[in-house]
């Protein structure tokens, strides 16, 4: 087993910079409830943990959509793969973004219902912009 000695350098919403055995990398990621995926040097990586006892959904207020999902990184939206009020299931493709010559696919967290894209096609959007409101499926 390798060691690496790490420093993370700065922090802000969803970007690290690391010093990593003195090279330095510029991370961008983004977390839900059980994946992290982490855009290093060109590469996606995804993490993803199995919590016992999970809920099927997060624990929202009563009419308060489940999750807005955020842009994992900036870019531009180039297509909308579903409708509002289309209901999807869990890691089911939302929407394709580029961003840094690269296709990026966002995709829903669990199962639900899209309530509304609030970007369309075309549209650049920064790190962190809230881009589909999603909402309770009509289970």
């Amino acid at each position: 087993m390798e060691t690496f000695l790490v420093q993370p350098l700065f922090l802000s919403h969803n970007q690290l910079l690391l010093e990593v055995d003195g090279k330095l990398h510029q991370i961008y990621y983004h977390r839900n409830n059980t994946r992290l995926e982490i855009w290093m040097e060109g590469k996606v990586y995804t993490i993803e943990s199995e919590k016992q006892g999970a809920s099927k959904h997060p624990v929202t207020s009563p009419g308060e959509p489940l999750r807005d999902i955020m842009a994992p990184m900036p870019g531009r939206i180039l297509k909308l793969l579903v409708e509002p009020g289309q209901e999807v299931n869990a890691h089911e493709p939302l929407l394709l973004m580029e961003s840094m010559k690269m296709e990026v696919t966002v995709s829903a967290e669990f199962a639900a219902k899209v309530e509304k894209f609030l970007y369309r096609e075309g549209d650049l959007v920064e790190m962190g912009a809230h881009l589909v409101i999603l909402g309770e499926p009509n289970d």
